[in-house]
């Protein structure tokens, strides 16, 4: 396996370049339609190409489809500081792949280079070599990779047993994480919010029809913020969901008592009950939601994949 070193420190002396003057902003804007892109993912790179370049992607090995010349300055600097900034955690687990990729930023990095020279005729054609485009090395190297990965601290959540929430979920979690580090308060807190209703339903829909008809009866009778429901748990909301698991012992009575104070700050995603109690995602309800998703994902790790009654 090729180590993913960060590719901004390949051939990095490109980046003192005088090329960063040209308009990267504006080739930039096709796939952002203007906007900020908070981050870069596979799909950008791969949808910039296809946009200016749209033969590119049906290139065939030895048969040039575009002759790069000093005219496409701004659009290699612009597919360069894209390519950049995708994660390392994104990019290609095939060795192979991820050593096309390296090898076709090397050559338009080196083609930059040139082409600061005034009077520079220099143009690139095929990869000598690999038959193809850098263009097309590039796109086919990241044309099929996600937007998104679980980084690899997040718990592997085996006790799922379901290979495809597991997955989901680890996302999820590790986009929540990541969200709190970078200070983006309303992303940490919904995500967590979503994770944990997930996953108090999988333990919910662990036990039997019963058992979970009961539980909703007992938590109504005390009036815990659940009015008593009939129907099926996927239904449910994540009041719910918090009280029945709580009734039934999948969760600690501590991680109950997190969750009816995460759960309010998750329903700050409709724009009414932010305008109606006037508060707002914080650091407070970031570090909260996130702190129960911990402990959710704890208490239901320890109940197993039976997570029978108490």
């Amino acid at each position: 396996m090729v180590a993913k070193h960060d590719l901004k420190d390949f051939d990095s002396d490109c980046r003192a370049s005088t090329i960063v003057h040209y308009p990267v902003r504006a080739v930039i804007k096709i796939v952002s339609g203007g906007l900020p892109m908070p981050q870069v993912v596979p799909r950008h790179v791969v949808t910039l190409i296809d946009q200016v370049l749209p033969g590119v992607k049906d290139q065939e090995k030895d048969k040039p489809v575009v002759t790069l010349e000093p005219a496409h300055a701004a659009l290699v600097a612009g597919i360069l500081a894209m390519t950049d900034q995708v994660p390392a955690e994104l990019l290609p687990a095939d060795p192979n792949r991820y050593m096309e990729l390296l090898a076709a930023l090397s050559a338009l990095r080196s083609a930059l280079r040139m082409w600061e020279g005034q009077g520079s005729t220099y143009t690139l054609r095929n990869f000598p070599g690999f038959g193809y485009s850098p263009l097309y090395l590039i796109r086919r190297a990241l044309v099929d990779l996600p937007d998104a990965v679980a980084s690899p601290e997040v718990a592997d959540l085996q006790f799922l047993a379901d290979s495809k929430l597991i997955a989901t979920l680890r996302v999820d979690i590790s986009n929540a994480t990541s969200a709190l580090r970078n200070g983006e308060w309303k992303a940490a807190t919904v995500l967590a919010g979503s994770v944990i209703e997930a996953l108090l339903l999988w333990s919910i829909n662990r036990h039997s029809q019963s058992d979970w008809e009961e539980a909703m009866r007992q938590v109504a009778k005390v009036r815990l913020g659940v009015s008593g429901r009939n129907d099926h748990p996927e239904e449910w909301h994540l009041p719910d969901y918090i009280e029945v698991a709580g009734e039934l012992g999948c969760i600690a009575d501590g991680t109950r008592l997190e969750a009816r104070r995460a759960r309010e700050y998750r329903n700050l995603i409709h724009p009414g009950k932010t305008q109606r109690t006037g508060q707002q995602c914080d650091l407070g309800t970031a570090h909260i939601a996130v702190g129960t998703m911990d402990h959710v994902i704890r208490d239901s790790a320890a109940k197993g994949e039976t997570h029978s009654c108490p």
